[in-house]
């Protein structure tokens, strides 16, 4: 159980940053799924502007995504300095 107020915002932040990694993820996906219904239903008009729409606010959602970090940054080097940098999760693949 957190006790310190420095403890809970140091689970805020933490949560936050797998939470913003999810979601880049999300929009990443997202934008190739628009990108695959886009190629294979160039016949449809309606398929086509639904791949279209997809792609569009998938673009949308990494930009708003990659932006937050760099206002999160000059946040922090404003603030803080360099001290609390935000650092993404590594992820690290076992070696065969």
């Amino acid at each position: 159980m957190p006790t310190t107020i420095g403890t809970i915002l140091d689970m805020f932040l933490d949560i936050t940053v797998y939470l913003i990694e999810i979601f880049e993820v999300l929009a990443f996906v997202a934008f190739f799924y628009g990108l695959a219904i886009f190629l294979s239903n160039r016949e449809s008009k309606t398929l086509n502007e639904r791949g279209k729409n997809i792609m569009i606010w998938g673009t949308v959602a990494l930009f708003v995504l990659v932006s937050i970090w760099g206002i999160i940054g000059v946040l922090q080097n404003t603030f803080v300095g360099n001290a609390l940098r935000p650092t993404q999760p590594e992820i690290v693949l076992p070696l065969q």
